[in-house]
C-alpha cells in the first residue's frame, strides 16, 4: 500500500502530536525525494533543513558526541525563528543521521519520546518530518504512527 505524503500531512495538522519520522537504507534516495515534494508542491509553505550542512555551519561546534537530542531538538528548533514556524505548513529536519550514530540506545529511545510528545501544538503548529536512515530501536520502540517507510511512499509524480 503506497502513502501519500501531501495526504499525511493534512491529517497531521489535526494530530496533537504532529511529527513523524520518514526512514529507510541509507542511500535509497529519501533526502531526494524530499527536496523533489517541497519542488513539486509549492502551494505547502515548507522549511527545508540539512542538519549536518547547519552544523557544519557553526563556529565553534561543540563535539557531536555532547550532542544530545534534547539538545538537538533546542538547536533544530531555533535555527527558524517562532514567527516562522507560524507561517509554515512544514518543517523538515534531514540529514541528523551523524549525531543519532553517536547516541546510546537510551539516547535515541529519548529522542523517540520527543518526537513523540515533547514536539506537541503547544511547541510547533506544523507538522514536523525527520528523515533518517534505518535503525532497530527507533523501529522498535517508535509507534507506529509516527514511523513511516520510505518504501512506502508514492512516487512523486502521482500527486
Amino acid at each position: 500500500m503506497s502513502i501519500n505524503l501531501r495526504t499525511i500531512i493534512n491529517s497531521y495538522k489535526s494530530e496533537r502530536y504532529n511529527s513523524f519520522i520518514v526512514y529507510g537504507d541509507a542511500g535509497i534516495g529519501k533526502s531526494s525525494y524530499v527536496q523533489e515534494f517541497i519542488h513539486k508542491n509549492q502551494d505547502i509553505k515548507i522549511a527545508y533543513f540539512d542538519i549536518l550542512e547547519e552544523y557544519t555551519k557553526i563556529q565553534s561546534a561543540q563535539s557531536i558526541f555532547g550532542f544530545t537530542p534534547n539538545k538537538f531538538i533546542t538547536w533544530a528548533l531555533s535555527l527558524l525563528p517562532i514567527a516562522e514556524h507560524n507561517e509554515r505548513d512544514l518543517l523538515v529536519i534531514d540529514n541528523f543521521d551523524f549525531l543519532v550514530n553517536t547516541w546510546s540506545p537510551s539516547e535515541k529511545i529519548e529522542m523517540i519520546k520527543l518526537i513523540e510528545k515533547y514536539i506537541e501544538k503547544s511547541v510547533t503548529i506544523n507538522p514536523l518530518i525527520f528523515v533518517i536512515h534505518s535503525d532497530p530501536i527507533i523501529e522498535t520502540y517508535l509507534d507506529h504512527h509516527s514511523l513511516i517507510r520510505f518504501s512506502d511512499l508514492e512516487v512523486i509524480n502521482t500527486y
